[in-house]
């Protein structure tokens, strides 16, 4: 560093100078008092000038080491650009990309740029060493506007001749770096800075010029009108309502719901629970929000007239997810963001017995903020993502756009102006308000608010007429008032601070939900559930509830689930899906079970409408109704169950069959799960999917190489674990993933996720085929058979894939159903083609007492562990000889439910066994004390 200073000294004190400031120093007394130039930084003992990017770069070059003070915030150079005149550091890739991220526009501006982001517009001339701007017009008008005086001076004594020489079209001064031209007002210099034309103040400012809209004028600036029901002001840029409803601010504040007058007077309350969302129906008089409990989320309206009779909305999907809403108030349906299953759900605004739809439920990974606008047919909604975003959709949930990907953290609560076609959003991290256009138009993005030091964790955020309310989520609870037609350093008006934590806000007023002639607005558009207009026929915009199936004249039918769709499990958080076999049909079949950890294997009975699936970190087994209430869902089996990765039903003889790579065994129970029992436990290394045949008599199941132990392979045996053989085992077999069985045809498929590919045998293990290793299958997980077609799911990219399976040298290509971005896992085709037949079990079990597996041989009896058949072969009695020992190590102990564990590890207050039996009172009694679970 010491050369180039040096360098740049050298060239300072021998170059030719220019308008200089005296040194703050002068103030000492100092009568050696040295002048700095305007580039240069005057160190406060007044006999030094350095470089003014020297300043606050934790070197210290002043003698007094004035150059490092009042520097405000670090910026690690690494990583970070340092603000010029702002406490501020931006991350480096946000240097010179266009926008003035700094509010001083430093970011912009420096020799790096290629194009520098002018932060003055060619109207404008900017002060040097500074970023101040001033209008053209006041060069040499006798009067100091930049601070540094060059502005005025003897040059302008050669205002006139050198202007003359510069031929403008249109107005001419002069300043100290030359004659300057500029425009008449409404023009804008052209590129070759001489000659002018119109000027587009509409379409290309960032702030916004005017309230509502904006007119471009040829020969001079723009001028703003107001849309009807509005009047322009004395400003003529703002507009006010024409209406005598009172705006009022509405305010989810955790345990009240607060009513206010737009300067922050309350003027109601109404009593909630840990209340974040709220919004209204101007139309149906509704002002509703949704109260937290422990258990559940419970979505609540109230008359916004009388401000009584609260009601309870019944919402049949589990709405524990929920963290905001938004209600599109021509047809009064409610749109849901639901953060827990990463999905965005509508319902219809009745009572009692409402509709819901799935819309969106792919592409979201933590949905948080949702803001609505039915007369432009979009729905703008924030995400929270490892790629945060802000992402438009046409109304129905189709035509997904990204609109902010760039400089975004975490995106909190949305909001719209109807008007302007502007989104308005807040950022949790960045601590700042920013707004753009519906279209995404990056060079129109501003930056409203930015006040880290003031504005810790904005939340909610509306917008009327010129000014933006906001809550603050901290420990001040604060609600603020901001103008929008300033930008960047913008000042707040605290409205009103609390010990309520604020969290959504909305302004109440009818020109905030403008009615038109919508085609929905008239009778619902004619359609039985939905009107969800984008374009097209009724066919095309009327959607049916989850469950119902769409008729050409908009009705809807409830639809036989047991037609066929596709059921498949997913991780984070975990959930059940059922969506159509149809690539034409986007939409959910069935409400998505909710609330489990990670259902890796499943499998369905069609007769009494359950899904069974094994939750591995629960360590459990459970059912429940393909329809119905989560309180409907039993748990069959928690003991003895560790990593479950597979699991089939036998519809015909009702048992459940399961393999578990953590205790290296296959075992089967009854569905209802009151008898168990294990099949097989040894010569298993990973057992991994299984499949059934009832009929025939036969179970299939994959089992994983161990490194260069073993190789992978696919083994058959007897429903009740005899008989066991290998049917696909060698070198091009490691780990073989799902299976499926095709009766009719005759053929077992599995997917290898190292291999990357989908095979086939015949049922006798002969004629091995590789069906399709394409580029679109990667680590396969699920699959499954159906007329024709082969779906799978993908774990790690979360997609699933259909595949027509291809006739002789036919080339088929995958087609994509869904993409989830999260993990998937088992996938299961559901129709009650597939689950037919009958064997001698399907008749008062076999007269067995317990458990009966029809064979090859026929029907076998079987007990539960512990049990052994009588000499009739039908009943059971305990077995003595039965071993009651553990399978665990001797540095280990066994859990209730069946896990192992290292002894050293009870009672130190981790739950290891997943049951708490490591943590329980027997087993800690030994050391003399308890652990409080």
């Amino acid at each position: 560093m010491l050369f180039h200073r040096q360098l740049i000294i050298f060239v300072a004190c021998f170059g030719p100078m220019v308008f200089v400031q005296e040194a703050t120093a002068q103030a000492t007394g100092n009568e050696d008092v040295v002048v700095c130039q305007v580039y240069e930084f005057a160190c406060k003992n007044g006999s030094e000038c350095i470089p003014s990017e020297w300043r606050c770069d934790r070197d210290f070059d002043c003698k007094d080491s004035s150059d490092e003070q009042d520097c405000g915030e670090y910026c690690d150079p690494e990583i970070s650009f340092k603000c010029i005149n702002a406490s501020r550091c931006v991350p480096h890739g946000w240097v010179c990309d266009g926008i003035d991220d700094c509010g001083d526009n430093s970011d912009e501006q420096g020799e790096e740029c290629e194009s520098p982001f002018e932060s003055c517009s060619r109207n404008e001339y900017q002060c040097p060493g500074s970023n101040d701007c001033i209008p053209i017009h006041l060069l040499c008008n006798s009067e100091i506007d930049c601070g540094d005086r060059s502005d005025e001076g003897s040059h302008c004594v050669s205002q006139v001749q050198k202007c003359a020489e510069k031929g403008c079209s249109d107005l001419c001064k002069y300043s100290i770096t030359g004659a300057r031209c500029y425009c008449n007002e409404g023009r804008q210099l052209n590129a070759d800075n001489v000659t002018c034309s119109d000027y587009n103040e509409c379409l290309t400012v960032r702030v916004p010029v005017c309230d509502q809209k904006c007119i471009n004028q040829m020969f001079t600036s723009n001028t703003c009108e107001c849309v009807d029901g509005f009047s322009l002001q004395q400003d003529t840029r703002t507009c006010k309502s024409d209406t005598a409803t009172t705006a009022k601010l509405l305010v989810a504040s955790g345990e009240k719901i607060k009513i206010m007058s737009l300067t922050g007077d309350s003027s109601a309350e109404l009593d909630s629970v840990r209340a974040n969302a709220i919004n209204y129906d101007f139309k149906r008089k509704k002002i509703c929000w949704v109260d937290r409990t422990t258990s559940k989320r419970i979505l609540k309206c109230v008359n916004s007239e009388t401000m009584a009779d609260i009601k309870k909305i019944q919402v049949p999907f589990d709405m524990r997810g929920v963290e905001q809403f938004a209600i599109e108030w021509i047809t009064g349906n409610f749109y849901f963001v639901d953060s827990r299953s990463d999905r965005i759900f509508i319902c219809t605004a009745d009572d009692d017995d409402n509709y819901c739809l799935t819309i969106v439920s792919s592409g979201l990974a933590n949905p948080r903020g949702i803001a609505i606008d039915p007369n432009e047919r979009y729905f703008f909604i924030s995400d929270w993502s490892n790629q945060p975003r802000i992402t438009r959709y046409s109304i129905n949930g189709s035509n997904e756009e990204v609109i902010v990907k760039t400089k975004i953290s975490l995106p909190q609560c949305l909001t719209l102006d109807i008007f302007t076609k502007r989104v308005y959003w807040t950022d949790a991290n960045m601590d700042h308000i920013q707004s753009i256009p519906y279209d995404g138009n990056q060079a129109l993005r501003y930056t409203v608010i930015n006040e880290p030091d003031l504005m810790d964790h904005p939340y909610g955020v509306a917008v009327f007429e010129n000014y933006i309310y906001s809550t603050n989520w901290n420990d001040l609870f604060e609600i603020r008032k901001t103008s929008r037609f300033e930008a960047f350093n913008n000042k707040s008006l605290i409205l009103s601070k609390g010990t309520l934590q604020s969290a959504a806000i909305q302004v109440y007023h009818s020109s905030l939900q403008p009615m038109s002639d919508h085609p929905c607005s008239d009778n619902n558009g004619g359609c039985d559930h939905f009107c969800l207009l984008v374009e097209g026929d009724k066919k095309d915009y009327c959607q049916c509830s989850v469950g119902f199936i769409l008729q050409e004249d908009g009705t809807c039918r409830r639809q036989n689930l047991k037609d066929g769709f596709l059921l498949y499990g997913m991780g984070m958080p975990g959930a059940i899906k059922g969506i159509s076999i149809n690539p034409d049909d986007k939409f959910d079949v069935i409400e998505p079970l909710l609330n489990m950890e990670s259902p890796r294997a499943l499998d369905f009975d069609v007769k009494e409408e359950y899904v069974y699936y094994a939750d591995s970190v629960a360590f459990r087994i459970v059912r429940r109704p393909l329809v119905g209430k989560e309180s409907e869902a039993e748990v069959l089996l928690d003991q003895y169950v560790n990593n479950c990765e597979g699991i089939a039903v036998d519809w015909i003889s009702r048992n459940l069959y399961w393999t578990d790579d953590g205790l290296d065994r296959i075992s089967m129970s009854t569905l209802n799960g009151s008898y168990s029992k294990t099949l097989i436990t040894t010569n298993l290394t990973h057992p991994r999917a299984i499949a059934v045949d009832p009929v025939a008599g036969y179970m299939y199941w994959t089992d994983w190489s161990e490194y260069d132990i073993e190789l992978g392979m696919i083994e058959r045996a007897n429903l009740d674990g005899t008989n066991r053989e290998v049917l696909v085992s060698g070198e091009n077999i490691l780990w073989p993933n799902g299976i499926a069985l095709d009766k009719d045809g005759g053929y077992l498929y599995w997917c290898d996720a190292f291999f990357d590919e989908i095979s086939r045998v015949f049922l006798d293990g002969s004629g091995k085929r590789m069906i399709y290793n394409g580029g679109k299958v990667e680590a396969p997980f699920g699959l499954s058979f159906f007329n024709n077609y082969l779906f799978w799911t993908e774990r790690e990219s979360g997609k699933i894939f259909r595949y027509e399976i291809p006739v002789e040298d036919e080339v088929n290509m995958p087609l994509q159903l869904r993409d989830e971005d999260k993990e998937l896992y088992a996938i299961r085709v559901y129709s009650s083609q597939l689950q037919s037949g009958t064997n001698e079990c399907s008749s008062s079990n076999g007269d067995c007492e317990q458990l009966c597996a029809n064979t090859l041989n026929g029907i076998v009896c079987l007990c539960q562990n512990g049990d052994r058949l009588r000499s009739d072969n039908k009943t059971c009695e305990t077995d003595p000889d039965f071993p009651r020992g553990t399978h665990c190590n001797d540095d280990e102990m066994t859990c209730n439910n069946g896990r192992c564990v290292r002894k050293l590890w009870k009672c130190d207050g981790d739950d290891d066994c997943g049951d708490g039996s490591d943590e329980s009172p027997e087993v800690c009694s030994e050391y003399g004390f308890l652990v409080n679970s």
